[in-house]
């Protein structure tokens, strides 16, 4: 029995070991776990370091990215507005175009009447030329009939107005002045009347002074047309004179 607890005293030291060995294993995982914990927490640093350089510099990527995408809808427009300049030129070439052919179609068309119209056209022959060369010298004739013509109406104008100037001054002989006071005719009718002898004096004196003048270059188209405006005029300024003295009562007819 002594033996036997002889052998069982030793137990009780058997297991203060088995407790410091778990105590130094649980101190030993304690410390592996602290270890394992800071790698892990610098891990995760470098992690969080890595991830904001990252992001940093995808937010600079993202920033050139959208700068460059900016441009290129900036150069887009650009190309856009280019493009619709360019098709709107392009119309109106067109058009000109257009415009261009339909000209030189009625041109070759009017060039091909034109052309058509000469072969018909029949040739002159001598006949024909002697037949023009008659009409021409019968045309100088008349020409040269109309200018010989010219002086004898102009004496014959001449004639008239000295005529219409004589009968004019007769106007102011004092027979028609005591008439006019005879007929009680008042101071306003009397100045109105001179007024009027004085215009036509003056106005035949002008026309004396034109027939008289020399005339410049003219055909004789505008010769004859100058002269018969003359006549036409002379005809007037012998009406108007006829009216008055026969208001005047000193018409020489009578």
């Amino acid at each position: 029995m002594s033996e036997t607890n002889g052998q069982s005293n030793p137990s009780p030291p058997t297991t203060n070991s088995s407790d410091e060995s778990e105590f130094l294993l649980t101190s030993g995982g304690i410390g592996e776990i602290k270890e394992a914990l800071g790698r892990l927490y610098k891990k995760v640093n470098e992690l969080e370091i890595n991830q904001k350089a990252e992001r940093a510099q995808d937010r600079a990527e993202l920033k050139a990215w959208a700068q460059t995408n900016l441009i290129q809808t900036q150069l887009i427009s650009k190309q856009t507005a280019a493009i619709e300049l360019l098709t709107q030129e392009l119309k109106n070439s067109e058009n000109s175009k257009q415009q261009s052919e339909l000209h030189r179609e009625n041109l070759l068309q009017e060039l091909a009447l034109l052309k058509n119209q000469l072969q018909n056209m029949p040739k002159s022959s001598p006949q024909i030329g002697s037949v023009e060369l008659k009409g021409l010298k019968a045309e100088i004739l008349s020409l040269r009939q109309a200018l010989s013509s010219i002086p004898t109406k102009l004496e014959q104008i001449d004639k008239n107005q000295s005529g219409i100037e004589t009968r004019l001054l007769s106007i102011e002989d004092r027979k028609i002045i005591s008439q006019i006071e005879e007929e009680g005719w008042n101071y306003n009718s009397w100045r109105k009347a001179g007024q009027t002898a004085l215009v036509f004096l003056i106005l035949f004196f002008i026309l004396s002074g034109i027939g008289s003048a020399i005339f410049p270059a003219r055909t004789p188209a505008d010769t004859m047309a100058y002269l018969q405006e003359i006549w036409e005029r002379t005809g007037w300024a012998n009406t108007k004179l006829q009216r008055l003295e026969k208001k005047f009562r000193t018409d020489p007819t009578r």
